[in-house]
């Protein structure tokens, strides 16, 4: 007999499989008879190396293989993402010698609740007298042409405005925050893109992604001061503002937040799989139904994107349920077939608005011969494919073709029909 929380469609039609992280449920249907499961025994099947971490409804982490635990603010569920590399050692630890202090600055550790509710943010207080400033950096690696983010919370004390800074041998780029109301403040060079997460309690993550003009090992700088552009001032060596959890990567969006202490961190991909079993047919069909979110807001960059959940025949036969933050957060069901001439064949690509950047839900359906996708809010889409795609056996989470995502998503839950279920009951689903 199926539990109460197993999920059924509109026409009363059970899920073939539901993975709940949140709840922590997860299971199969097969031929009448169900299967309960763990999330390791359900996705740890099909990949040679599976990684992911789940956040519980109790704020617990759930762990696979190789398992990584990055931090994700206020929000539960699977972590599906690229591998990043944290170059900032004692991320968390603004009084570590590992950071150099200008200024006169000093740093009052673990002062205040951070946004992990831990008693962890410091102080960044602002030397007495002039030319002072609350400035700490440390050196990391740049690789001429390639993007990088820092970022850092920061949260207002008496000084409300935040700066993030690269150094002048890449380019003399930074960005100003007003930590009061959310507001970009003056540009310095031309970064890629900035922006700020708001956070319980006034606190914000601040971030900026800019292009590194030489490759060289050099400082990027994090600052508080009283107003927006500035660079050296008066301090009376008690002000200053609070800050946690600072970042610095290689990459063109923000991920999720990757502590460290004495030695970088290397994230691994995030990415599970399950082989399907006999329930799944070309002709059925099959539904996928998904609910997700950024762990940026949605605010981070743009034209970033991932992939939710891939239906796999082979790295170049496919369906994918992809998702962006680009302009509308925009989903897409797309088929991709490689015919025996090794020609490439796109099946068919719907687009389709899901919303703003809080939690969304995405549900895409496909047969042998006509697809459709709908996202919460947006409208139907249907299309009749190009070609056949050669029947998929394997289930993925996190990659698209056997490449990662180049953003972080936070997945709380997928549930799959092995059929094509029908159009009013994909709109139930979103609803």
């Amino acid at each position: 007999m199926l539990p109460g929380w197993w999920p059924r469609d509109t026409y009363g039609v059970p899920a073939s499989l539901f993975s709940d992280m949140v709840n922590d449920r997860h299971g199969v249907y097969l031929n009448g008879i169900f299967y309960v499961m763990t999330f390791e025994q359900l996705w740890a099947a099909s990949l040679s190396t599976p990684v992911m971490t789940y956040t519980k409804s109790d704020g617990t982490i759930g762990y696979t293989v190789a398992n990584q635990k990055p931090y994700i603010a206020g929000q539960r569920g699977a972590l599906l993402g690229a591998e990043r590399t944290e170059q900032l050692i004692y991320s968390q630890e603004a009084d570590s010698v590992w950071w150099s202090k200008q200024g006169g600055s000093s740093y009052a550790p673990n002062v205040a609740t951070a946004p992990d509710a831990t008693l962890t943010a410091d102080k960044m207080v602002v030397g007495a007298g002039p030319s002072s400033s609350a400035q700490q950096l440390q050196t990391v690696s740049y690789t001429n042409g390639d993007a990088y983010v820092a970022s850092r919370w920061f949260k207002a004390q008496e000084y409300s405005w935040a700066k993030i800074g690269y150094h002048s041998t890449v380019g003399s780029q930074a960005a100003y925050f007003n930590l009061s109301n959310g507001t970009i403040g003056s540009l310095v060079g031309s970064p890629v893109h900035y922006g700020m997460v708001p956070y319980a309690d006034g606190w914000w993550r601040c971030f900026m992604i800019a292009t590194a003009t030489a490759t060289t090992s050099v400082p990027v700088y994090f600052a508080v001061g009283p107003a927006d552009g500035f660079t050296n001032f008066t301090g009376d060596g008690v002000s200053g503002g609070l800050a946690w959890g600072a970042n610095f990567q290689k990459g063109a969006s923000l991920s999720a937040y990757i502590p460290t202490t004495s030695a970088q961190v290397t994230r691994l991909t995030h990415n599970v799989a399950h082989t399907l079993e006999d329930w799944f047919s070309l002709a059925a069909g099959a539904t996928i139904d998904v609910e997700f979110s950024w762990p940026d807001k949605g605010v981070a960059a743009p034209n970033a994107s991932g992939c939710l959940a891939q239906l796999v025949a082979s790295s170049s036969n496919y369906w994918s349920l992809m998702a962006d933050n680009a302009s509308g957060f925009a989903g897409r069901l797309t088929g991709r077939s490689v015919s025996n001439s090794a020609s490439t064949v796109t099946l068919s690509s719907l687009d389709i608005a899901i919303g703003d950047a809080s939690g969304k839900k995405l549900a895409g359906a496909f047969a042998s011969n006509d697809m459709a996708a709908l996202g919460g809010g947006g409208t139907l889409r249907t299309a009749t494919p190009a070609l056949p795609l050669v029947t998929p056996t394997t289930l993925q989470l996190g990659r698209l073709s056997h490449l990662p995502p180049n953003a972080d998503i936070a997945m709380s839950k997928i549930t799959v029909w092995g059929s094509r279920r029908p159009n009013d009951a994909l709109a139930a689903m979103v609803a």
